[in-house]
Parts: C-alpha cells; sequence; structure tokens
C-alpha cells in the first residue's frame, strides 16, 4: 500500500510516467470534479494488500458494445416552471407515478408541509407518490414508506426545463457523502463513511460497464470462479417486459458489470441485515433500459460504520437453512443475528422484475433462472402478463399498429418499431375549437372532402358515407395524431413560424421528396435515409427546417398506412400521387387544429394509457367491411406485383406503383381565405 502511495505522490505529477498515471487510483479518484469537497479515500491497516491493479475508478456508466442510450429525438423532460411544481400530476418526469394517496399518518407529513405540530396552509391539488421530502430537516430524505417499496424512483434530470436544486434531483445531483474503502478484518474490502449518514439519505450510485445479457453469460463463462463474477452483477430488469412495445425493454435485461471498473460502491459487502437498499432510479424515461441503481441509507449510519445492502433483497427467511447441494453458493460472513449462512440460494434468488423489486445481484445461472417461476409473486406477474399479451394479440388483430412488423423487410431490425412505441405525450381534443364548433366537425370534414376527391366513383350514398368512415378512422388514429404533434412541438423548440403561404410550399415541394423515398425502388441507400429520420439524434435535429419536420410526418404516416393489418385495404388510395396529397392535406388539417385550440396535448408514458388510447380508437372504428372491387382499383406498391422492375415500368412509366389518381391538391384551395400572416401555434 505504502509503494503504491508512494509512486502516487512522488512521480504522477511528473512527465514521461503518463501511462502510469492512467492507471492509478489516486490519480483517477482525485480527477473527480467533486473530490475536493467529498473526497473518496483509501486505507488499509490490515495488511498490506492493495485495490486490484485491473481496476479502474469512474464517475459515470460505460455504455459497452451493443449497448445504446435512446436517440434524442426521443428524450423529454418536465416542463414545471417552478421547481416546486416538480412533485404534482402536471410534472410529466412523474407520469408513471400513482397520485398519492398518504393520509399523513407517516412521518406526519411525507411532503414536509407539516411543522412543529401544525399545519401549514397548502393549496388542496394533486400530488404524485413523491420519492423525497421536500421541506424542514428530512428536505432531500427518501420518504420512509419507500424504504422497503418495490416502485422506481423517477426523478427530474438535464432535460428538464427545472433548475439543478429542484427537490426531484437527489440521485441526479450525485453523491454529497464523503467515503472511505478500507480493508477489512476477513472480508477483503469494506466501505464506510467519515460523516453520519442519516436514514433516508442517498449515499452513491453503483456504477460500471453496462453489457448485453449475451457478454454478461460470456463473461461469467470465462470467469475462473463463476460465483465470484456474479458478485459484481446486477441486471437491469425492472422494466423488463416480454410485451412491452418497446424493443429494448421486450428482453433479455442489460446487466451491469462493476468488476474491473466501477466507484467507490463496487467494494461494499454483502449483509443479511444491511443499512442500505438498492433502488431503480429514471430519469430520462427514454432511457429505462439503462436506469440507474442508487443507494439509499435504510438505517441511521454513524460514522465510521461500515456500509452494507443484501446483494439478493432478503429473498430467504432469516436463519433458514439452504436446502441441497450448497458446493456452488458463497458463504455469508456478514455475522449478523438474521445472516442466511449463504450468500444465495440460487433456488430463491428473484429478478427485480418478477416482484417490482429494485434490482438485485445475479447469483443465477441461466438455468436455475428458468425455476423461478414457481415464486408465487412472479406467477402473479406472469399471469397479468398473459392477461397483457393476450389483450394486445386482440388489439393488433383488430388494427392495432405492430412495432414488430419492420417495414424495411429486415425482420432484425428494431428502427421500424420505434414509430409505434410510447409516445411521452398524446394530442386529446378540447369540448370546442376557438370558433364554437366541436372538434369532430374539423375531422369529418376533411375525411369528407378526401373520400370525394379520391374516390371519385363512389356514386351511393352507402358506399360514399363508408369511405368517409374508413378515411376518418385513418386521419384520427393514434399514430396520426402523434406524428402531427410530434411536428408541432419540433418546430415550437426550434422557434420556427411559418406562414401559411411558407407551410403551403413547403407540403408541395417536400411531398416530391417523400415519394421518391416510399415508393422508389428500396434500395439500402433510401431505407438509410428512412431509419434517419426515425431514429434522429437531437443534436441533428438542431439543424432540421421546416422541409425536415414535414418529411418525417409523411414518412411516418406512410408506413403506418403500410403495415399488414386488417384496416389496410380500406386505406388503399388511387395513385403514389394521391397518397402524398392525402397525406400532406392530412398534416395541414392538423395544423387547422392547433390554430383553432381543437388540440390539448397530455403527458404520457404508462403502457396501460396507452393501451386505452388504442382501445378507444379501435372502438370508435370498428372493422370496416372493405368493398368487393376497392383493392383492384387502388394503388399496389410495387413489391406486391408479379412483375420484374423493367415491366413495371414498361406497364406504369415509374417504379413506385400502378393505380389512378384524382386532380393535384392544392392546400391553400381547401381552407377559407385568410390574410397572411405568422403563425406562433405550429
Amino acid at each position: 500500500m505504502e509503494k503504491a502511495t508512494e509512486r502516487h505522490f512522488f512521480y504522477h505529477g511528473k512527465e514521461g510516467y503518463e501511462d502510469e498515471r492512467d492507471g492509478c487510483h489516486w490519480c483517477q479518484i482525485r480527477s473527480f470534479p467533486t473530490h475536493s469537497i467529498i473526497p473518496i479515500t483509501v486505507v488499509n491497516e490490515e495488511d498490506s494488500d492493495f485495490l486490484p491493479d485491473d481496476f479502474r475508478f469512474i464517475n459515470n456508466m460505460v455504455l459497452g458494445g451493443g449497448v445504446e442510450p435512446a436517440g434524442d429525438s426521443f428524450r423529454s423532460g418536465c416542463s414545471c416552471a417552478k421547481d416546486g411544481d416538480c412533485q404534482y400530476t402536471s410534472c410529466l418526469c412523474l407520469a408513471d407515478l400513482a397520485e398519492d394517496d398518504s393520509s399523513d399518518d407517516e412521518d406526519d407529513d411525507p411532503f414536509g408541509d407539516r411543522i412543529d405540530g401544525m399545519d401549514v396552509d397548502v393549496p388542496k391539488v394533486h400530488r404524485k407518490a413523491y420519492a423525497y421530502h421536500t421541506h424542514g430537516s428530512k428536505a432531500g430524505l427518501l420518504r420512509s414508506k419507500f424504504y422497503d417499496s418495490k416502485v422506481p424512483i423517477y426523478e427530474c434530470h438535464q432535460g428538464c426545463s427545472c433548475s439543478i436544486n429542484c427537490p426531484n434531483r437527489v440521485v441526479e445531483r450525485g453523491r454529497t457523502i464523503p467515503l472511505q474503502i478500507f480493508r477489512t478484518e476477513d472480508r477483503g474490502w469494506g466501505v464506510r463513511s467519515t460523516v453520519h449518514i442519516k436514514k433516508g439519505q442517498f449515499v452513491d450510485r453503483y456504477l460500471g460497464e453496462i453489457i448485453t445479457s449475451t457478454e454478461a453469460d460470456r463473461r461469467r463463462s470465462q470467469s475462473a470462479i463463476s460465483q465470484r463474477k456474479d458478485v459484481y452483477l446486477f441486471a437491469l430488469d425492472k422494466f423488463t417486459d416480454p410485451n412491452s412495445y418497446d424493443p429494448r425493454l421486450k428482453g433479455p435485461p442489460l446487466e451491469v458489470d462493476g468488476e474491473f471498473m466501477s466507484g467507490p460502491t463496487r467494494f461494499i459487502n454483502h449483509s443479511c441485515d444491511p443499512n442500505m437498499r438498492i433502488f431503480a432510479r429514471v430519469g430520462d424515461h427514454a432511457d429505462k433500459h439503462i436506469h440507474d441503481l442508487a443507494l439509499f441509507a435504510i438505517k441511521d449510519i454513524p460514522k465510521g460504520t461500515e456500509l452494507t445492502f443484501d446483494y439478493v433483497d432478503g429473498v430467504s427467511n432469516e436463519g433458514e437453512e439452504p436446502e441441497g447441494d450448497v458446493g456452488h453458493m458463497t458463504r455469508c460472513l456478514c455475522g449478523s443475528k438474521k445472516c442466511r449462512k449463504f450468500l444465495c440460494n440460487n433456488d430463491r434468488v428473484k429478478d427485480t422484475n418478477t416482484t417490482e423489486g429494485s434490482s438485485t445481484r445475479k447469483h443465477t445461472t441461466p438455468q436455475r433462472r428458468r425455476r423461478l417461476a414457481g415464486l408465487t409473486s412472479k406467477n402473479r406477474v406472469l399471469r397479468h402478463r398473459h392477461t397483457r399479451r393476450a389483450f394486445l394479440r386482440q388489439q393488433v388483430s383488430e388494427g392495432r399498429g405492430d412495432p414488430y412488423q419492420p417495414w424495411c423487410g429486415d425482420p432484425t431490425c428494431t428502427k421500424d418499431g420505434r414509430i409505434f412505441s410510447i409516445p411521452l405525450s398524446y394530442p386529446v381534443n378540447e369540448d370546442k375549437c376557438k370558433d364554437g364548433l366541436p372538434v369532430e366537425d374539423y375531422f369529418h370534414d376533411l375525411a369528407e372532402a378526401m373520400a370525394i376527391m379520391l374516390f371519385p366513383r363512389l356514386k351511393s350514398a352507402e358506399d360514399r358515407t363508408r369511405k368517409h368512415f374508413e378515411i376518418l378512422s385513418f386521419i384520427d388514429s393514434p399514430p396520426i395524431r402523434t406524428y402531427a404533434s410530434k411536428v408541432r412541438s419540433g418546430l415550437i423548440w426550434l422557434r420556427i413560424n411559418p406562414t401559411d403561404k411558407e407551410f403551403d410550399a413547403a407540403l408541395i415541394s417536400t411531398r416530391p421528396v417523400f415519394l421518391d423515398l416510399m415508393f422508389g425502388v428500396k434500395t439500402a441507400k433510401r431505407v438509410e435515409k428512412i431509419h434517419g429520420y426515425i431514429t434522429v439524434k437531437r443534436v441533428e435535429m438542431k439543424k432540421w427546417t421546416l422541409h425536415d419536420f414535414i418529411l418525417r410526418f409523411l414518412i411516418f404516416a406512410e408506413i403506418w398506412r403500410q403495415q399488414e393489418t386488417p384496416r389496410r385495404k380500406s386505406w388503399v388510395i388511387g395513385s403514389r400521387e394521391a397518397v402524398g396529397e392525402f397525406l400532406t392535406a392530412v398534416l395541414l388539417s392538423y395544423r387547422q387544429l392547433y390554430a383553432q385550440q381543437c388540440l390539448v396535448t397530455r403527458n404520457l408514458h404508462m403502457d396501460e394509457t396507452w393501451d386505452q388510447i388504442w382501445q378507444g380508437w379501435l372502438e370508435r372504428y370498428p372493422l370496416p367491411q372493405i368493398l368487393e372491387g376497392d383493392e383492384e382499383d387502388g394503388f399496389k406498391l410495387r413489391e406486391r406485383l408479379n412483375l420484374t422492375e423493367e415491366g413495371v415500368l414498361q406497364q406504369v412509366g415509374y417504379l413506385g406503383g400502378i393505380g389512378k389518381g384524382g386532380g393535384v391538391y392544392t392546400p391553400s384551395r381547401n381552407r377559407p381565405e385568410e390574410p397572411d400572416r405568422t403563425v406562433y401555434f405550429w
């Protein structure tokens, strides 16, 4: 230990020792921006050992191969004007939490509104099941009702409008406690604090390299002692759900490997009677698959007391002897009265997603994990998943968008499916528009106009009514509402305020580009460009123009229209030009809807809410009976023709498809005359 510190103090400030300095633990620790005020120290008063040479201190998670954060275009934060607003139902970051139903009998008042036994007169507003105290001596501490809770912690983050001092940024602000890594008598390295830690106080995050499940299993197999490797692996399975519409959460979960790179928490030992607990913490909801692992004190911890947490979150009963062969298990040395003798009973260890618990370290082989199905808690979750899976299958069979049906034709592609992922917000109808008309009138007027323009040969009132209904179902569908809302939010974000003429001109100029991309030969270059609009990064979107936002809407809408659903036939349109005219008309109509204040955007996160939106749409627009002959007269994709490219070119003159089209749609002709003006609603 002394030799290692000698090298650091006498040589690492000089030139020529850069490589050695990069591998020095003390240099790594001293490079942390908070080291001068909340230091990490290392002491060994037991023997001559020092920290492993192949270990490196890091200050943030490291993403391994095959692990990607969400694209910038999928990120968002709350728009709370004041920090104090970030505990109410209006805060986007708390959208996944239920409203707080506390009777205030725990801790007198969990929100800190009761001072010295007196009630403070506060407005009666709806609060969320907030994780932290916000006032008084307990400000910033975890509420006691969360100590044993299985609910994840949802926090505001750097993408939010609130400040860094927001009471809902406890983990976001980082560690505030000095930690000391020390050598224990019989359990290797441990961690303690040089100051008193309050019950409910945030201690630090567990850091490491986030890797795929396949890579984690590979590292286990290559480890000389697989149980030892498992001690450093955490499964990020809190939100894993095989029915999720987010392919990253569908599983298997990612894992955090802290063996060779981590923070001081990597050296925290296990205890069957711990003084800390680990929680899943979410910042940006788009990154649930790489959520944080946050350690909080669940007891008052005196200065100098070793910090511990339960690696398996207390699965076995205290004092219970493990059954069967224990040769593969790691013996527990915590010495507490509640000691379970062994670090883990593999037959009983739980995954976090099966009980909605906090994240646990993995001590099970892939084969043994399958045996967890016998747990009552997992059976309950499986029943819920089975019910929801059947519900989703039913919805997809009736026409819900299917994220597992890639437009590009590559069965391994996950980019196309993001079009149908759960949006962060969703536009809903107001009671009436600004002009006093019902919102439904605008939708019906557009559907009627499109039915007449696109299908002039329909003569009977019954046929026209049914086609009107079919077009209306597309215009009013959840994906179209979502895509139109994204155009509006993107333009507002970049402060692009086009006039009516500018918007009309952009629609007309964008249409040929859209038609070439979506109806030309599906080359790798075209597919790559289309995928670029689906997974665009926020830094790239900052360079976008009105043209890009319109093109993105048209691409998304056409991929939805082309999906092989029971409704696709009812959305067949005469020609590719007619498709372009129709979709630009739809976008223009949504611009009018926002101008007339017909729509209001609501925060949206929970799967159940998104499922309910789809169910409402399916019930409003039950599957229509398709007219015989409609598909024959309609536009067909080139891929569905039994012809070569030369044959298509000879038959129809272009490679997009075949069919008949109506007249050219001129946006300004379909709106009441208004003086040209700059608009700020879109």
